[in-house]
């Protein structure tokens, strides 16, 4: 009888079927091809040997990896980190594994990281953000040639690319026309953002503010190659000097959200309203450091605890997790959904059949088997259409932002009115 001397600490097809002939005579054969006299000892043999299959070399053969892949702009961000641990969970949650790529806010290409998922062989990617240049746009086509592209709060039109985003220029020329209607005509805007993100939002305000009788836009760029801190502090100290404003729009990739209402408090100065734009305004520690002088502060939010088609997942979400969920977890949850529901309308996860049932899914109210829509609208649907002359693919047109305001130590969502518990208080506190 022969014996077996030694073995590779991860033995591969040929050892393992070597390993079973000790107790069966086999024929140097592939498992698929492995009689049925044979099979229960080889199929014991990998347990028993703790043989770990490689999952790449598997997709090879089957074109399907179970992987998902996400790049993503600055891991370090905190904005970016937590919807990338929150799509990992809930896809792991999904038996889908995920590859992250971090771009370092990377502006030349991102083909090189789409050529990576591509030679890696995953099924998807989803992409946090875009600049929607030119050579975005061919990069993009680039992947989509390959596999769906989902982009999170981004637009790049295109074949196979799927888009979730809100329209943030026609909330900021909203939010105007509101505070305008409640005889604020003085209107400043601060921003330092340039992303497709940022643009849509100052071209909205500034769409707004030229609506007006004699109104111009009053924005102000706040340009800085390090931390913007110091520099916020001396711009608004300027403007308060030299420029009396009504209300303040902030676009608040402005990280120094705190710094800011501190300046503003400092200079005695108490706008009527400030309407901001998340990010460091929505951050926990934004009410932790301000305390009761946050009170009245206003943000467009993708999403907060209160809204009535949310309460429910959040209170599940909490007692998993331990927090609420934010703007990009309840986002990346919607998505998984998004999967979910065309992998179950296609039959299969073949790429190509779920690509066509993500073209065709109409979501109205709830997905099938009652979940709602938990995010401040009430229907998905992917279309096509036109936009000052330029098409655009596969957009959520239905998609909306929720506006929510500080209101005792909280935020409290306060429009849109069908989702919001509360009213909004006017003027607002800032004391």
């Amino acid at each position: 009888m022969r014996k077996f001397v030694a073995f590779s600490p991860l033995p591969n097809v040929k050892i393992l079927l070597f390993i079973s002939s000790l107790t069966h005579i086999v024929q140097p054969v592939t498992i698929k091809g492995t009689s049925d006299a044979v099979r229960p000892a080889l199929c014991r043999a990998p347990a028993r040997e703790g043989y770990i299959p490689n999952a790449f070399a598997h997709s090879l053969n089957t074109h399907k990896s179970q992987t998902i892949g996400i790049i993503c702009p600055v891991i370090a961000d905190a904005n970016h980190a937590y919807p990338v641990s929150e799509l990992t969970k809930l896809l792991r949650a999904a038996h889908l594994e995920t590859l992250l790529i971090n771009t370092d806010s990377n502006p030349e290409s991102k083909r090189p990281y789409f050529a990576s998922l591509i030679n890696r062989q995953v099924d998807a990617a989803i992409v946090i953000g875009c600049n929607c240049s030119a050579q975005e746009r061919r990069d993009f086509a680039f992947a989509a040639a390959h596999f769906p592209v989902f982009v999170v709060n981004g637009v790049v039109p295109g074949r196979n690319i799927y888009c979730t985003v809100c329209d943030e220029k026609k909330a900021a020329h909203q939010a105007v026309l509101r505070l305008a209607g409640a005889g604020l005509r003085r209107i400043l805007y601060l921003y330092d953002s340039q992303t497709y993100s940022g643009v849509q939002k100052l071209e909205g305000y500034c769409q707004g503010m030229r609506e007006l009788p004699g109104g111009e836009p009053l924005c102000v760029q706040i340009r800085c190659d390090g931390p913007s801190y110091p520099r916020t502090i001396e711009v608004v100290s300027e403007l308060l000097d030299r420029t009396p404003f009504d209300a303040i729009l902030c676009d608040s990739y402005i990280g120094d959200a705190t710094l800011f209402i501190q300046t503003l408090k400092e200079q005695n100065y108490s706008p009527k309203m400030i309407v901001a734009k998340a990010n460091g305004f929505t951050d926990p520690s934004f009410i932790t450091n301000l305390g009761s002088i946050a009170n009245g502060v206003a943000s467009v939010v993708e999403f907060n605890p209160d809204l009535i088609n949310g309460k429910e997942i959040n209170e599940e979400f909490k007692a998993i997790y331990g927090v609420d969920m934010n703007g990009h977890s309840a986002e990346s949850y919607t998505v998984v959904w998004l999967f979910k529901a065309a992998i179950e309308a296609a039959g299969t996860t073949d790429g190509e059949a779920v690509k066509n049932a993500l073209d065709a899914l109409v979501i109205d109210g709830e997905f099938a088997g009652g979940r709602k829509i938990i995010l401040p609208y009430s229907k998905i649907d992917f279309e096509n259409y036109d936009l000052a002359g330029e098409p655009h693919y596969r957009d959520n047109t239905s998609a909306s932002v929720a506006i929510a305001q500080i209101q005792d130590g909280a935020w409290t969502t306060v429009w849109p009115f069908e989702f919001a518990s509360s009213q909004i208080v006017y003027p607002a506190p800032l004391k």
